[in-house]
C-alpha cells in the first residue's frame, strides 16, 4: 500500500490527537489539573472511533468487537484488509508476550491482521505497519508477528502535537511531589 493510502486514517488519527489535547486544556483549565496520559489516549481512540462511524474517514470501516473498550479495528474498503491500531510504545510490551493477542478476530484460512502503529513526535504523526498471523497455542487462538515492522510514513501535524508518548511517564505524578512512583527516576 502507498503512503498516500493511508491518508484519511493518518488525519483522523491527527485530529484526535488535537482533541484531546484540547480536553487536557479545558480540563485543566477548569479542575487545575491536566488529563493523564491513559484518558488522553481513550480521549483521542473516542474522537476518532466516532469519526470512523459517522463516515467521516474515507475508505474505512469500523469494526465493533471491543471498541468499548478503546480497540480501534478497521476494515479498508479498497481490498477488505483489517487493520487494528495500536501505540508504536505498546510493541514492546505486546511482543514480550508469548503472543500478541487471544481472540477470535479472523475466522480460519483469512488473510494476516496489518497491525498499523502510530507515534506522535513534535514533527508529526508516525506510522508503521506489521502483520500479525494467528498461531496454534494449547487450543487458543493467538497472534504473532509476521515479519518487521515496516515504516509507512510521517504526517505532518505542523509544529503544533506537543509530546505525548505513551510510553513516556506520566505527567499526572504533578498532583502531588510526595507520591513517589515505584520504579521510576528522580
Amino acid at each position: 500500500m502507498a503512503t498516500t493510502d493511508y491518508d484519511s486514517l493518518a488525519s483522523a488519527i491527527l485530529e484526535g490527537r488535537l482533541y484531546a489535547d484540547a480536553v487536557s486544556i479545558e480540563t485543566e483549565s477548569e479542575t487545575g489539573l491536566p488529563l493523564n496520559l491513559m484518558a488522553m489516549a481513550h480521549v483521542m481512540r473516542s474522537h476518532l472511533q466516532n469519526r470512523i462511524v459517522m463516515g467521516e474517514v474515507a475508505g474505512y470501516t469500523l469494526v465493533p468487537d471491543y471498541s468499548s473498550f478503546g480497540r480501534i479495528q478497521v476494515i479498508r474498503s479498497t481490498d477488505q484488509q483489517q487493520t487494528l491500531l495500536k501505540a508504536r510504545a505498546a510493541l514492546s510490551f505486546e511482543t514480550s508476550q508469548d503472543s500478541l493477542f487471544d481472540g477470535s478476530e479472523l475466522p480460519s484460512g483469512s488473510r494476516p491482521l496489518e497491525l498499523l502503529l502510530y507515534k506522535f513526535t513534535i514533527d508529526g504523526l508516525v506510522l508503521a505497519s506489521v502483520d500479525v498471523v494467528r498461531i496454534p497455542s494449547g487450543g487458543r487462538r493467538r497472534y504473532a508477528l509476521q515479519g518487521q515492522v515496516s515504516d509507512i510514513g510521517v504526517w505532518d501535524g505542523a509544529g503544533r502535537l506537543p509530546s505525548f508518548d505513551q510510553g513516556s511517564d506520566d505527567r499526572f505524578v504533578d498532583i502531588s511531589p510526595d507520591i513517589q512512583i515505584v520504579g521510576e527516576d528522580e
